[in-house]
């Protein structure tokens, strides 16, 4: 069986004419999966209302209280544990200490948290609310993914494997089993990415 290289080959005569054939063949799609009423339809449907939900939620926090949803998250985490070191915070949320790092030096050039040194150990340095961050968490929309949160915990305990079974499943289909994620629902770029900042309207964690 002939292996097919990852990266197409440049020839003389220009790009190898064979190279994509099986990729292509492997994209036909049948007029018929593509009928009004097909559940293949459905599906895609639904999965871009799931997109643009998503979006919609993500433009809106940024509209109403200048913040991205993993902002939020991490100053709701502070509301609700009190001071963390980076560390802490990083693992509370499900994120690198390094991406962590750049979501607070955000909130901390808005004044919305605090680096102070542990009264307890002067050696580590925690991060805390001031007033200003407590109100922007009082005055935000809840985050998407704990709505989702409460209504999927109202399903069973077979509802919420199948419903994790066949996201898995398309997570599989969409090969996107490397994909980097944190458990954030978030129109943002990946969290592991630290953009510069810019004006509002931009893709910043």
């Amino acid at each position: 069986m002939t292996t097919m290289s990852t990266e197409p080959e440049t020839m003389a005569n220009g790009p190898d004419p064979t190279a994509t054939q099986g990729l292509e063949r492997g994209f036909e799609m049948d007029d018929s999966a593509w009928e009004s009423d097909s559940l293949e339809r459905s599906i895609v449907r639904s999965l871009r209302r799931i997109i643009r939900a998503v979006g919609l939620y993500s433009r809106e926090l940024l509209r109403r209280r200048n913040l991205t949803a993993p902002q939020l998250a991490t100053l709701r985490q502070l509301r609700r544990k009190g001071p963390l070191s980076a560390g802490d915070l990083a693992r509370s949320i499900s994120v690198s200490q390094a991406t962590v790092t750049g979501i607070v030096d955000r909130l901390e050039r808005r004044e919305l948290v605090t680096r102070s040194r542990d009264s307890e150990d002067r050696r580590r340095v925690v991060i805390e609310l001031n007033d200003a961050g407590r109100e922007a968490v009082a005055t935000s929309p809840p985050p998407l993914h704990e709505r989702f949160i409460l209504r999927l915990a109202e399903r069973s305990e077979n509802e919420r494997q199948e419903i994790d079974r066949m996201l898995r499943l398309i997570v599989q289909m969409m090969e996107a089993e490397e994909v980097e994620a944190a458990p954030v629902l978030t129109a943002e770029p990946s969290l592991h990415e630290h953009p510069s900042d810019e004006p509002v309207g931009d893709h910043r964690v």
